[in-house]
C-alpha cells in the first residue's frame, strides 16, 4: 500500500529577519520611527535604542523594517546599516560593519577627496588580516596633491597605532607590513564614523542578535565584544538583544527601550498567513486554511511567535492535512526529537509544572520537584545529573544568561509538554 503523501512544511519559515514578514508592530514601529526622527531632527548624530523582548518575538524584522523605512524617508542625510552577529566572531562582525561602511557610504556618491581617500583605506583594512605599506601608499598616489596635506587620512588620524614591521619578500627585497588588529580596525571604524558625521551625515546602524555572536558569553561576565560593538561612535543604533542576555553595562549605554512583547491567537494566524503566500501550492493554501481553527487553538498556549510557528511544524510533521479529530490528544508528538531521551524531556515539563506557575524555577526547587513553599510532598524531581544534562543541552536555559543565579525556565518550543499547557490548548 502506498504510504499516504506528507504534509509540506518547507515553506513554514521559523526564523525570519524579513522586513516582508512584519505583521502587527505598528506602534513599536511607530515608536522607532518618532525616536528616530526626533535624534534627526535635532541634529543628533549619536544615541542608543534597545530593541528588548524574549527570543522568537520579531525583533530582527522589527529592527529591519525600521531601518529600511528610515533609509527610504531620508535619502540624503542617512547611512544604514545592518549587522548580523547571530553566530559571528567579534572581528568577522566588526569587517561585515566596516565593509558596509565604505559600501553605503560610497553610494551616497560624494565627490570629498578626504572622506574618499579615508574609505579606501578602511577598505583595505577591513579586507585584509596585514596591509603592506605599498597598498596604502598607491592611495595616497591615487589621491595626488590631497596626499600630500594627509590630515584627515587614516593613517595620519590612527598614526600611534601603526607600528610597521619590516618583513623580507624574497632574498633581497624588505617590504613594511602592518597587521590588522581587532584594536586598530576598531579605531578606523571610529574615525570613519567620525569622518562621516563631519560631512553632514547620519549613520544608522541596527546591531542585530548582538548576544548571539560566538564570543558573546564569556565566564557568565559582561562580554567585552558586545560592549565595543555598541562602543562604535557616534552613530544612532538600533540594539537588538534578547531580553535574557540583557546586563547592566549594556543598559547604562541605552538611552530609550522599546519592548517587543507577545501576540494574541488572532495575529499567530495572520503570521502564519504571511508564511504560506510565499508557497505556489495551492492545494497546500486550501489546506492549512481549512486547519485554521485548530492550528490557532495551539497559540492559546503561548504568545510566542517562534514558538509557535515551531509547534505548528511539528503538528503538521506529526499529523497528515486534514488533521484528525484528536489531533490536540497528541500535542507531544508535536515536540521534534531532541538529544535527550523522551521520557526525560517529559519529565522536566512535569516538574517545572511542579514548580512554579509562570514556568520560571530555582535550581534547587527543580532538584525538590516542588517549590520549596509547598507543603505537599513532590512526586518526582530532578537529580543533579539531570539537571547538569538538561543545561548542557538548554533544554533548561537560564532567565538572564549572565546572572549565575538566575532563575531557569523550559526552553518555550518544550512547553507543549508541560501538562498545564496542554490543558490550556485542549480546553478551547
Amino acid at each position: 500500500m502506498p504510504r499516504p503523501q506528507r504534509t509540506s512544511v518547507a515553506w513554514l519559515k521559523q526564523l525570519s529577519t524579513s522586513p516582508a514578514h512584519l505583521v502587527n508592530r505598528v506602534d513599536e514601529l511607530d515608536e522607532l520611527s518618532w525616536l528616530l526622527k526626533d535624534y534627526l531632527d535635532n541634529g543628533v548624530r549619536d544615541g542608543r535604542i534597545m530593541l528588548s523582548g524574549q527570543r522568537g518575538m520579531g525583533k530582527s524584522i522589527l529592527g529591519r523594517a525600521v531601518l529600511e523605512a528610515f533609509m527610504a524617508a531620508n535619502p540624503e542625510q542617512v547611512i544604514g546599516l545592518h549587522v548580523d552577529a547571530r553566530g559571528m566572531e567579534a572581528r568577522s562582525t566588526l569587517n561585515q560593519l566596516a565593509r558596509q561602511l565604505v559600501e553605503r557610504t560610497e553610494a551616497k556618491g560624494s565627490e570629498d577627496p578626504e572622506l574618499g581617500r579615508y574609505l579606501d583605506e578602511l577598505r583595505v583594512l577591513a579586507n585584509n588580516n596585514q596591509v603592506n605599506k605599498t597598498q596604502l601608499d598607491a592611495i595616497a598616489t591615487k589621491y595626488g596633491v590631497f596626499a600630500e596635506a594627509g590630515g584627515g587620512t587614516l593613517v595620519a588620524r590612527l598614526r600611534a597605532r601603526f607600528t610597521w614591521e619590516r618583513t623580507r619578500t624574497d632574498s633581497t627585497a624588505v617590504a613594511l607590513v602592518q597587521t590588522v588588529t581587532y584594536d586598530l580596525l576598531h579605531a578606523a571604524v571610529v574615525g570613519a564614523l567620525e569622518l562621516i558625521a563631519e560631512k553632514g551625515f547620519t549613520t544608522l546602524i541596527f546591531f542585530d542578535d548582538l548576544d548571539q555572536a560566538k564570543s558573546a558569553n564569556e565566564d557568565g561576565g559582561a562580554p567585552e565584544a558586545v560592549m565595543r560593538t555598541i562602543a562604535l561612535r557616534p552613530a544612532l543604533g538600533i540594539v537588538h538583544m534578547r531580553s535574557e542576555a540583557m546586563f547592566d553595562d549594556v543598559r547604562r549605554e541605552i538611552e530609550h527601550e522599546v519592548s517587543v512583547g507577545g501576540m494574541g491567537p488572532a495575529v499567530m494566524w495572520q503570521i502564519l498567513e504571511k508564511r504560506l503566500e510565499e508557497t505556489p501550492n495551492d492545494e497546500l493554501k486550501k489546506q492549512v486554511e481549512a486547519a485554521k481553527s485548530a492550528l490557532t487553538q495551539l497559540a492559546t498556549g503561548t504568545d510566542n511567535p517562534y514558538v509557535f510557528l515551531r509547534w505548528v511544524t511539528g503538528t503538521l510533521r506529526a499529523h497528515r492535512l486534514p488533521l484528525p479529530r484528536d489531533w490536540d490528544e497528541h500535542l507531544g508528538e508535536a515536540v521534534q526529537a531532541r538529544a535527550i531521551p523522551r521520557d526525560l524531556l517529559e519529565k522536566v515539563a512535569r516538574v517545572v509544572d511542579a514548580c512554579t506557575f509562570n514556568g520560571a524555577c530555582s535550581e534547587s526547587d527543580l532538584g525538590l520537584g516542588k517549590n520549596k513553599l509547598d507543603p505537599n510532598p513532590a512526586s518526582e524531581s530532578l537529580s543533579e545529573d539531570e539537571l547538569r544534562l538538561l543545561r548542557r543541552a538548554d533544554v533548561l536555559i537560564p532567565v538572564n544568561r549572565y546572572d549565575p543565579a538566575s532563575l531557569l525556565r523550559l526552553d518555550p518550543v518544550l512547553d507543549l509538554l508541560r501538562p498545564s499547557i496542554a490543558e490550556k490548548i485542549r480546553s478551547q
